[in-house]
């Protein structure tokens, strides 16, 4: 359930693999924007959004996910970052 993964993605992020971050909006949770399987030796990375549908079209995940890749690319050195999007989420 949501606890473990919680709790995965805290123990990927002591282990340097993933970088789990929120959108807050005025104090109200908005989504999540995480970068996961971070590789350093490979500088590659995956890139993954979450949003509640109430912020959709806001760009609210537009910002924050081009926040993060500048901070992949400038701060973690990645140099391959990926991003899938599912078939048939019209809204990514």
């Amino acid at each position: 359930g949501w606890i473990t993964s919680v709790l995965q993605m805290r123990a990927r992020a002591r282990a340097g693999q993933a970088l789990p971050l929120v959108f807050e909006v005025d104090g109200a949770l908005a989504g999540q924007c995480n970068l996961e399987w971070i590789l350093p030796h490979m500088a590659t990375a995956e890139l993954s959004v979450w949003l509640d549908p109430a912020w959709t079209r806001s760009g609210v995940s537009g910002v924050g996910a081009g926040m993060l890749v500048d901070y992949a690319v400038d701060t973690l050195g990645i140099r391959r970052l990926i991003a899938p999007i599912a078939v048939g989420n019209t809204a990514a």
